[in-house]
């Protein structure tokens, strides 16, 4: 009777193999909108031969194992990309906002303001002595400094966004860190090498995904399932143990200076990719250099009017008026001085000092086209035309990165999930090939049976 019961545990063993074969194959359809689910696929091989002597018979099929059908070069790929396209996202969104308001489509901008100022002082030089044109200019003067308050109250505004999302950014990082490590104790402990468990792999490489968006990292398996992260040679996650990213500020007052530095070794870590990159370079970099260049250009305009308006003569026959206050020379604290908005009078337009004389509003007003900037090449109208062309070619550079690099994300990504997702078609195909497989085990499974009915029988 061994052949029969042999025969009996080869159907058994078929019939297992072949359900747990529907079991995955339904896991993988209840899962197919699931975009970090990994297809699975189960392994089968040839059980323990038998040895009848003669004879080497086979015993039947044993599952040897559930696969995850992923590839970690697609991984890697996407990881290191992912990163690239979080750096260029961010610095998108933040190129963006800067450039909105350097924008003049209604004529209330920077650009209208300096024009409408310039010609103010054109118009009073032919009209010195008229009150309505001595209120102009301070209305005109008074818009001008407000132009340049508006865009670099708008600058802080963003820079200050960029500060706090870069925190925010750190922390989640931080956060993310804790995470995986802790998923990399719940692989250890409820994995092994022979029997991996899939759904901790898939919920641990989702966390990376997500980490990869915001730092640069790579990636290195370990035999028990966990992995470790390093981000330009520093670990930042090894097993169980996460390391800690810290913001450290420093500079001169009114300076920032950031750097990424890990918490257990105290050490800055120069980051190659992802969103922190793009926020560091955006607080530190970017913005500072436009402020500082909006800021020469109200300087210059200060010192430029101020020098000829303290040699202009006043209606009572004075010199050494201020237009400007002269301490305002930044973009965020021009403004006129108080010597011109108690009195009128105190507008300068006169070089000899006689009531009707307008030369000097009409010097003044030729400092538009004044090369007074970036040592004589420039006027303070061309400087300020060359940073908005300049805050429109940095948007526009951001937004040609970040659409070719989404491009090459979403290549990686489709060949990724090639891999990994689940196709239903072939899932319908496995599950006809398991059903048929389960219904000729059965068959198997009955034949035998009236096999052993009929020795039986003949015993009887």
């Amino acid at each position: 009777m061994s052949g029969i019961h042999d025969l009996l545990s080869i159907g058994r063993r078929a019939l297992l193999a072949q359900q747990l074969g529907l079991q995955v194959t339904g896991n993988n359809i209840a899962n197919a909108q699931n975009p970090s689910y990994s297809r699975q696929r189960l392994d089968m091989s040839a059980a323990p031969y038998l040895d009848r002597g003669t004879l080497i018979l086979g015993s039947g099929v044993e599952v040897s194992g559930v696969q995850r059908m992923r590839d970690r070069i697609y991984d890697a790929q996407f990881w290191k990309e992912n990163a690239t396209l979080g750096r260029w996202d961010t610095a998108e969104k933040y190129a963006s906002l800067v450039e909105s308001v350097f924008n003049d489509l209604e004529g209330e901008g920077l650009s209208s303001s300096l024009d409408s100022f310039w010609n103010a002082w054109n118009e009073l030089a032919n009209h010195p002595e008229d009150p309505s044109m001595r209120r102009n200019i301070l209305m005109r003067g008074e818009q001008l400094a407000n132009s340049f308050k508006r865009i670099d109250a708008h600058l802080q505004n963003v820079r200050q966004q960029a500060r706090n999302e870069l925190a925010a950014s750190v922390k989640q990082v931080n956060s993310l860190l804790q995470h995986i490590a802790q998923m990399n104790r719940e692989i250890s402990s409820h994995s092994t090498a022979d029997s991996p468990n899939n759904t901790l792999l898939d919920e641990r490489d989702k966390l990376l995904d997500e980490l990869s968006k915001y730092v640069d990292v790579k990636i290195t398996e370990n035999e028990n399932g966990t992995v470790t992260v390093f981000s330009n040679q520093r670990v930042l996650l090894d097993g169980d143990r996460a390391f800690s990213f810290t913001l450290k500020t420093s500079g001169a007052e009114g300076e920032d200076s950031y750097a990424i530095g890990l918490y257990r070794d105290n050490q800055e870590v120069e980051l190659a990719g992802g969103k922190l990159r793009a926020l560091l370079d955006l607080v530190q970099t970017e913005i500072p250099r436009i402020q500082n260049n909006l800021d020469l250009i109200a300087k210059q305009l200060v010192i430029s009017v101020n020098n000829l308006h303290q040699a202009n003569y006043t209606l009572n026959g004075e010199t050494g008026k201020l237009f400007f206050a002269p301490q305002g020379v930044t973009a965020g604290s021009i403004q006129l001085s108080a010597d011109v908005l108690q009195d009128i009078s105190n507008i300068a337009v006169s070089k000899d000092g006689h009531r009707g004389d307008g030369s000097g509003a009409l010097e003044i007003s030729r400092l538009r086209s004044s090369k007074v900037m970036n040592d004589g090449i420039s006027t303070i109208n061309e400087a300020y035309a060359s940073l908005v062309g300049d805050v429109g070619e940095f948007s526009q550079r951001m937004t040609t990165n970040l659409e070719n690099q989404t491009s090459v994300v979403n290549m990686i990504q489709n060949q990724r999930q090639a891999a990994m997702g689940v196709n239903l078609e072939e899932e319908f195909v496995n599950m006809i090939r398991y059903q048929h497989a389960y219904g000729a085990a059965a068959k198997l499974i009955s034949s035998v049976d009236e096999m052993m009915q009929t020795i039986l029988s003949m015993v009887g």
